[in-house]
């Protein structure tokens, strides 16, 4: 029986398995896969630390550092939540000299990736990336 629930709007109706961007339809290989996510992640970690005093910034660098379903579920992203999740996440870091659109296009979207890759340190980077993913994908 899967982990996950089946009433849940990100998992598959069919198999119950959470979805994911590898196409996993079962759960004991999406389990495997998982585990082989944070086993990287760790790794990844424990040869470059993230420096902090474990509080709550540091814990959520840590956090977005490791393997989230991010890595795994569907592209439940739209260029919109990914656009307000870069405000929220950079705004006083990289994009302190921009405004927030309500209803943000793909350009957009594409327009602030440039502020992130510079001042958004690795993690901006990685969040530039996905913008860019899921921006040319809706094209």
């Amino acid at each position: 029986m899967s982990r996950y629930s089946h009433h849940d709007e990100y998992t598959d109706p069919a198999t119950g398995v959470l979805k994911n961007r590898l196409g996993i339809s079962d759960d004991t290989t999406f389990a495997q896969t998982e585990a082989q996510f944070v086993a990287e992640h760790a790794r990844e970690l424990t040869h470059q630390p993230i420096p902090g005093a474990f509080d709550l910034p540091h814990l959520h660098a840590i956090h977005l550092m490791r393997v989230t379903m991010n890595d795994l579920s569907a592209g439940t992203d739209t260029v919109a939540t990914l656009y307000r999740r870069a405000f929220v996440e950079y705004g006083t870091q990289a994009l302190w000299n921009m405004r927030p659109r309500e209803n943000p296009t793909p350009a957009d979207a594409l327009a602030i990736t440039k502020a992130l890759r510079t001042h958004g340190g690795m993690h901006g980077r990685r969040l530039a990336e996905h913008i860019e993913q899921v921006c040319h994908a809706a094209h």
